[in-house]
């Protein structure tokens, strides 16, 4: 894959290669970066950027990983539409068929490449396969999502074409149709699965941010009561020093009127001397 020609293009070929819980902080990033280099278009293009579904990040890192195999998928592609339009009955037919059939084992090994990628990341990586294996076919049949599949810049899985090209090889069969009906329905089950899976993390979420908010709520209330011990406290240091000095005071004019009275008795004895 040729190296990005901008400082745009590197800001979302790191974005697009990041990890999906590291997407939001690298995307504000790279914007960042484009802005502090005057490129404000850039970085509001970069802020509008969305992170992948997991399928599609799969998608984006076997491009990276396997640039020559998704250029193969993409260059057979081609070849197959454009022979298409040209095919004839007889052995140019059989041939169109047996590329047709090496695409789709190109696309197996590609799709098979990507679910590995999602090895260690999630719990069952093959429930995405259907989704990946349709986005790699849809992505390298429709133009506008090829360069974007080259590139590593989905955004969002494809949905399994319902046929390939602007002809056929031959008329459809009810085989072909039970296998386009099977890739829709295990991509399907794909989504709904992902869909639960986000589903259950949101109401994971919920209850952690519930349980943290009452953790919360008690730690403050604690907080306030040992505040308001301190208070008491500090209330009651006053009032105990306030007493100190009374009492400092007291014994003060006792010891005065102590040392008064045995003065006045030294000098009435003093007198009785005499």
């Amino acid at each position: 894959m040729a190296r990005p020609s901008s400082p745009h293009d590197q800001a979302l070929d790191e974005l697009y290669a990041a990890a999906p819980e590291e997407f939001v902080l690298v995307r504000a990033r790279v914007e960042g970066d484009l802005r502090r280099a005057g490129d404000d278009a850039g970085a509001v293009d970069v802020r509008a950027r969305r992170r992948p579904n997991l399928a599609a990040w799969a998608c984006n890192q076997l491009a990276r990983r396997d640039p020559d195999g998704v250029a193969a998928l993409l260059d057979a592609t081609q070849r197959i539409v454009d022979a298409q339009a040209n095919a004839e009955p007889g052995p140019g037919a059989a041939a169109l068929r047996d590329a047709a059939r090496d695409r789709h084992d190109l696309l197996d090994r590609l799709a098979d490449a990507a679910v590995t990628v999602l090895r260690g990341r999630v719990p069952q990586p093959d429930t995405y396969r259907a989704s990946i294996t349709a986005t790699l076919d849809a992505g390298s049949l429709e133009p506008e999502r090829a360069d974007e599949l080259r590139a590593g810049r989905l955004t969002r899985p494809l949905a399994a074409p319902a046929g390939f090209g602007p002809s056929s090889a031959g008329p459809a069969t009810a085989g072909d149709d039970a296998t386009r009906a099977e890739t829709a329905r295990q991509a399907l089950a794909a989504a709904r699965r992902e869909a639960t899976a986000t589903a259950n993390a949101a109401k994971t979420a919920a209850a952690e941010l519930t349980s943290a908010t009452l953790r919360a709520d008690a730690a403050t209330a604690h907080l306030h009561e040992v505040e308001r011990a301190l208070e008491r406290a500090r209330a009651s240091a006053q009032q105990t020093a306030e007493e100190a000095r009374a009492a400092q005071a007291r014994a003060d004019e006792t010891r005065t009127a102590a040392d008064a009275a045995a003065d006045a008795l030294r000098r009435a004895e003093q007198i009785g001397r005499r």
